[in-house]
């Protein structure tokens, strides 16, 4: 130390030092301008990377230290690679312990994705919905996400990129990117593997094979918003934001079977599975303060308005077994104020759930709704017999969800 040196202190506990008062007094006067460019450099401590490569470091001694003692060893079998080093993290967060019964990481189990505005990108969610395995970065927010249970991949579409996206449920990249204008909606027919994409600033709805060549094309009379497949023949169903839905043989250009105005922009529809009803959500004013749920039946040709005020629909999901249909309500943006209901198949309401905010829903093989709710910053799963199974730890704006089941 030279003669021009000066100590502040004597040696302490950093808790006890006046470092320790002068961080926490910066940090309370900037509040969270601290995290600003150009201040606090913040990455490495909040990287998914990082926070992985640690966790690996601490399981590996904890494996040594088992294997040394004699006394006990890791639950292995519930491991999936570096994808549940999470288990770490949730015992010193949570309790949930690295020995513990393999709840959250079973082979064949359920899977869980959640797309998020704030990261932006998709968070894969332990099968209890309790932890977080994984988290993927996207270069702007996905507009869609539907599921190809039988081939155990997403397909997520970005509008502004210009792209169609396909990871397998731990994140990985299953295949290359699918270059689409604008891209809208997607709908996947798992029973032949193709996914359907819609392509507002072209008109047009394209097919696509798991190895991404195109396998047909729809040209649309009007602009094309919202896409679905019939799971029991295949038929596409196309609603647009002119106010009608379209019902296509899937065999491509000039394959129309039917037409229906409906009388506002399409927002959401939602197939009863057998091909013969689709329910639809429109839009006739932009705030969403007259949205309508309309009922499209084949067999007669008609449409059905329901008779009750729907405020910003958000989403449908149609459960072929209990034949009920969930409406996910968002109402004012920002406001808590939505609900989430569930209606019979002639479109009378059941029960509803409020205040909520919800926006994506979707329906697990058990006919449980899994709705992602941003009032409550978290993903709510609502059996058919409307009790709230379960929530899942808070999240930064969650708006959607998809849940892939076990294919025998």
């Amino acid at each position: 130390m030279s003669q021009t040196d000066t100590v502040l202190q004597a040696p302490c506990r950093l808790s006890e030092s006046v470092i320790w008062s002068l961080q926490r007094s910066f940090y309370e006067a900037e509040g969270p301008a601290a995290w600003k460019p150009r201040g606090v450099p913040f990455w490495m401590t909040s990287s998914v990377f990082f926070a992985q490569a640690m966790a690996r470091v601490v399981l590996g001694f904890l494996r040594d230290l088992a294997a040394a003692s004699g006394k006990g060893a890791l639950d292995t079998s519930a491991m999936n690679g570096e994808e549940y080093v999470y288990r770490l993290v949730a015992y010193l967060t949570t309790g949930d312990s690295v020995t513990s019964p393999a709840d959250t990481a079973i082979a064949g189990a359920r899977h869980i994705a959640v797309l998020t505005s704030t990261l932006p990108g998709i968070l894969g969610l332990s099968p209890d919905g309790r932890d977080l395995i994984y988290a993927v970065q996207s270069d702007d927010a996905y507009e869609d996400i539907e599921a190809d249970d039988r081939a155990g991949v997403l397909w997520l579409s970005t509008s502004l990129l210009d792209r169609v996206d396909r990871l397998t449920w731990t994140g990985a990249f299953a295949g290359p990117i699918i270059r689409v204008s604008s891209p809208s909606d997607v709908a996947i027919d798992t029973a032949r593997s193709v996914g359907w994409i819609a392509s507002p600033s072209e008109g047009r709805i394209l097919s696509y094979s798991v190895s991404s060549s195109v396998i047909s094309i729809i040209n649309t009379p009007q602009e094309p918003r919202v896409v679905e497949v019939g799971s029991a023949d295949g038929t596409v169903w196309v609603g647009s934001r002119q106010g009608t839905v379209y019902r296509y043989s899937s065999q491509g250009i000039d394959s129309l079977l039917d037409a229906w105005p409906v009388g506002g922009q399409v927002i959401a529809m939602a197939l009863d599975g057998r091909g013969s009803r689709a329910f639809v959500a429109t839009r006739s004013r932009l705030d969403g303060t007259a949205d309508s749920l309309r009922i499209v039946d084949v067999l007669d040709s008609t449409v059905t308005t329901q008779p009750y005020a729907l405020t910003n629909l958000a989403d449908l999901a149609f459960d072929p077994a209990t034949h009920q249909l969930w409406i996910s309500e968002r109402g004012a943006p920002r406001q808590g104020e939505g609900r989430l209901s569930r209606a019979s198949q002639d479109g009378s309401l059941l029960q509803s759930w409020a205040p909520l905010e919800p926006f994506g829903i979707d329906l697990d093989a058990g006919g449980t709704c899994w709705v992602a709710d941003l009032r409550s910053q978290r993903v709510l799963a609502i059996t058919a017999g409307g009790l709230i199974a379960l929530w899942t730890p808070r999240m930064e704006a969650p708006y959607q969800v998809r849940v892939g089941d076990p294919v025998p």
